[in-house]
């Protein structure tokens, strides 16, 4: 057995507890309008010769990816960018963004259309964290990335993929230079910064590894969070952990919002955003990427 298979199969072993739960009114999700018809379903019920039957768990519509279909049960958030609504395909909080800065522009993605951002083009998309992203509970987020314009320039620029704002900063970037002529290691970093009695901390790729990263190929990016401890995965693979000097307080993050893509730096494509309620293990994430390798029918190619 190959090992994308045997991961594939493990995850999906772990996934099935987590699957065909009934769902509890605080756990109840917003749809976007395209999914009114079964939202309405479900406030409605079943006829009245029914109801005394025993009836199946309620189940919200599979995300258009066909690698999230193993953990659909657990997302609380879900953006497609199938079209260029800011409105959140899923969302257990809110689903309208708060802020729209610039204008959603989508190209050709793994599935469907992905969102285009960077070079003063495209729109970045700040959402309400409640419900949607509640840190410090443990939870992962997952996404594609695919390099749609990098230059490769001596003065490349950092490039910010994802943010989430509150007491501090939470955020995922491809570093550049300093400014001023200093130079950082280009390089992918999961960082935390600005929370009292934690120094900044990062949890990052070695060296130069984002270089060979080429124009057109997809990336999956997946950063998993503990109250102390910080995760990420690049392409299945794991880069270091970072435990933090103190547990992050859930006040730090409760009125918080969180920001996908950003105006500036080089053009960048992100396709299919995920929250899960829970941690995904470094076997569902090797999943996750095994599964889009061998179901996608993406126009790019692979690392």
């Amino acid at each position: 057995m190959n090992s994308c298979h045997a991961e594939r199969s493990e995850a999906s072993t772990m996934a099935r507890g987590h699957r065909e739960v009934s769902r509890s009114a605080q756990n109840d999700l917003r749809f976007a309008p395209g999914c009114l018809l079964v939202a309405l379903f479900w406030l409605c019920g079943v006829p009245e010769e029914a109801a005394g039957a025993e009836q199946t768990p309620q189940r919200w519509p599979m995300p258009s990816t066909p690698a999230l279909d193993l953990f659909s049960d657990d997302i609380l958030f879900y953006k497609s960018f199938d079209d260029d609504s800011a409105i959140a395909d899923m969302a257990a909080g809110e689903a309208r963004p708060l802020k729209v800065n610039g204008k959603v522009r989508l190209k050709p993605g793994l599935w469907g259309q992905a969102i285009l951002f960077g070079d003063s083009e495209g729109a970045e998309l700040e959402y309400a964290m409640a419900g949607n992203m509640p840190v410090p509970r443990p939870g992962s987020l997952a996404f594609w990335l695919c390099p749609a314009g990098w230059k490769r320039a001596p003065d490349e620029p950092s490039i910010y993929f994802f943010h989430a704002f509150g007491t501090g900063v939470m955020c995922l970037q491809r570093q550049g230079e300093l400014g001023g002529g200093r130079r950082r290691h280009n390089c992918f970093i999961f960082t935390c910064h600005g929370l009292p009695g934690i120094p900044n901390v990062l949890a990052s790729t070695a060296g130069d590894a984002t270089k060979t990263w080429r124009n057109g190929d997809w990336h999956l990016v997946v950063i998993t969070w503990r109250p102390s401890l910080l995760e990420a995965h690049l392409d299945g693979e794991a880069l270091p952990s970072i435990t933090l000097k103190r547990p992050i307080k859930p006040e730090e993050f409760a009125t918080g919002r969180f920001r996908i893509g950003v105006l500036k730096g080089e053009p960048t494509l992100i396709d299919d955003f995920a929250i899960f309620r829970r941690p995904l293990s470094a076997a569902e994430v090797k999943a996750l990427w095994c599964a889009a390798r061998s179901e996608h029918n993406a126009p790019h190619g692979w690392r």
